[in-house]
């Protein structure tokens, strides 16, 4: 069963010997044997499991520990001399800090670490693996609960509490099971949580399924929960989560209309949104659609591209506006001259292309819960009311539109210039306008 390469010393103390010891795979390599009848021990060794059918290729390989083999059991078990002992699965191109292991020489099984659990409340303990791959850029985690498999060079883990990797911190779901297959391949991880970033743990990512490639890479598809003001949870499909060019997180999904999905009650999405791990705040890059209840006035759906606070909502809006087919939109009180009359577009288009804005708004637009009115102006001015600028709010109920600031009455009377600023009132129902300007002759 077993052969040595080396010297024997028969003393009335026993059998002892050096040299090196085979047996099956394994291969020890001591100073100082001691020899029983169905056991063989050594209190300094070196320990090397070799891959079947080679002579120099190895499986497994360490250093300093103390050894002892039973041939009755079939089991070999290993103790560090020092704190912690360097384990190499060349194989798999790992490398493992342990304290001891044990090798079941029938199955080729072989369980690594002491089988440590979290005793203290928020440790990580176990055996810490660590990527020797040139890619993965020293990827690493620590495992309470491992085992080898010699037949097939897998390493098998289990509970794993988390895994470092670029920004965010993964929590393997599945009792934390983690698997190295040969040449340093982790197994998908499926339901397991993303946190990112590992700082400001603004997002969780969670029933994820993950590859990850090395310490800086990985990709995956997973879930993700907008709650918006009130409170509402809207469960988002990640179906694209990587690590950018910063090696931050960035995770994209997709809602169509059939999603029902809303920024807040007041406005309906649908298109791209983005979860960014240094960003407490998703991004969206689609259309939204006002909720109104003016029969008279058209909605459209309009596209824009930002971040949203869904507690403090500013939707970007400018004099580019357009709708989901790309035609041009307005945010403006119009005057058309060929039946020279008024009316009022309010992320809607205008009636003819000769039409002349007497007063328009852009900036941000912004929803009023209190007096339930959209609002289109600068964050200072929505903020502010005394603030300058150009305004204009329309009211949801009331079909009102009300605009305030530089007035363009579209007139051109050469050397005669003038400017006008002031405020105007639009009940779109009735179809009355008010106009309250001071005009500036020169």
């Amino acid at each position: 069963q077993a052969k040595l390469m080396g010297g024997t010393s028969f003393t009335p103390h026993g059998l002892g010997g050096w040299g090196q010891f085979t047996f099956g795979t394994g291969r020890l390599n001591s100073t100082n044997y001691h020899f029983l009848e169905h056991e063989t021990k050594a209190d300094t060794a070196k320990f090397d499991v070799m891959v079947v059918g080679s002579k120099n290729e190895f499986a497994f390989k360490t250093k300093n520990v103390s050894a002892y083999v039973n041939f009755n059991d079939k089991r070999a078990t290993f103790k560090s001399n020092d704190k912690m002992t360097v384990v190499q699965f060349p194989q798999n191109k790992y490398i493992c800090y342990l304290n001891r292991f044990s090798w079941d020489m029938v199955t080729e099984q072989m369980d690594l670490g002491g089988g440590e659990t979290d005793t203290t409340k928020g440790k990580n303990v176990g055996s810490k693996f660590i990527s020797v791959h040139p890619k993965q850029d020293t990827l690493n985690f620590l495992a309470p609960i491992a085992k080898y498999d010699l037949k097939k060079y897998i390493i098998s883990c289990k509970n794993v509490k988390l895994i470092n990797v670029a920004d965010a911190t993964v929590y393997p779901g599945e009792e934390g099971k983690v698997t190295i297959q040969p040449n340093a391949v982790m197994e998908t991880l499926k339901n397991a949580t993303i946190i990112a970033n590992t700082k400001t743990k603004y997002h969780k990512i969670y029933d994820a399924t993950i590859d990850i490639a090395g310490r800086l890479k990985y990709t995956g598809t997973g879930k993700y929960d907008y709650i918006n003001e009130t409170k509402l949870k809207q469960t988002i499909l990640l179906n694209m989560i990587k690590v950018d060019s910063g090696y931050q997180t960035v995770g994209t999904g997709v809602v169509t209309p059939q999603d029902s999905f809303k920024l807040n009650p007041e406005f309906k999405y649908q298109g791209k949104i983005k979860v960014f791990g240094p960003n407490p705040f998703l991004r969206f890059e689609g259309s939204t659609i006002i909720a109104h209840e003016c029969d008279m006035m058209k909605r459209y759906w309009f596209k824009f591209e930002s971040d949203i606070n869904p507690n403090d909502m500013f939707i970007p809006i400018d004099s580019s506006l357009k709708d989901i087919s790309n035609n041009k939109l307005y945010n403006s009180i119009f005057m058309t001259h060929d039946s020279v009359h008024i009316y009022s577009a309010f992320i809607a288009k205008r009636k003819n292309f000769n039409d002349k804005p007497l007063i328009a708004a852009s900036g941000f637009l912004h929803y009023d819960k209190a007096t339930k009115r959209y609002e289109i102006g600068s964050k200072e001015k929505i903020r502010n009311k005394e603030e300058t600028g150009n305004y204009i709010w329309f009211h949801r109920s009331y079909c009102q539109m009300y605009g305030e600031g530089d007035i363009d009455l579209g007139v051109d009377l050469g050397q005669l210039k003038l400017k006008t600023i002031g405020s105007i009132m639009h009940n779109i129902p009735m179809d009355k306008v008010t106009l309250d300007p001071i005009m500036f002759i020169d």
